[in-house]
């Protein structure tokens, strides 16, 4: 998918970031509302070491089914007037607004939304 221009219009339309996502070794890429909420979502044996670990890349999928990394996730997010500060690391949490935090027992704690 081609970007028309650096204020990521695609045949006209503005593109934005539709939902969290995570890209494993193989290629396939895992959606949901947070990464968190992606990774849970997984067998328990989905990781089987630290190796699959450090090959994931976590980032988003926009409204033209592309995914992209943490960094460019922010610069469409901010073009997009869904983020007010423009980022180099998008979280999840930064366009849906809820912030959670997980406790070790496993329980999640609402946080308060950072303002950006």
């Amino acid at each position: 998918m081609s970007v028309e221009n650096e204020k990521n219009i695609f045949h006209g339309i503005r593109i934005t970031i539709i939902e969290a996502a995570i890209k494993v070794k193989d290629g396939t890429v895992y959606t949901g509302k947070s990464h968190a909420d992606i990774i849970q979502a997984q067998p328990k044996d989905f990781f089987k070491n630290t190796e699959d670990i450090k090959t994931t890349i976590q980032g988003f999928v926009t409204s033209e089914g592309e995914f992209v990394d943490r960094k460019k996730g922010g610069k469409i997010a901010y073009e997009a007037g869904q983020i007010k500060k423009l980022t180099t690391v998008l979280f999840s949490e930064d366009i849906t607004g809820d912030w959670y935090w997980s406790s070790c027992d496993g329980k999640r704690k609402k946080q308060k939304k950072r303002n950006r």
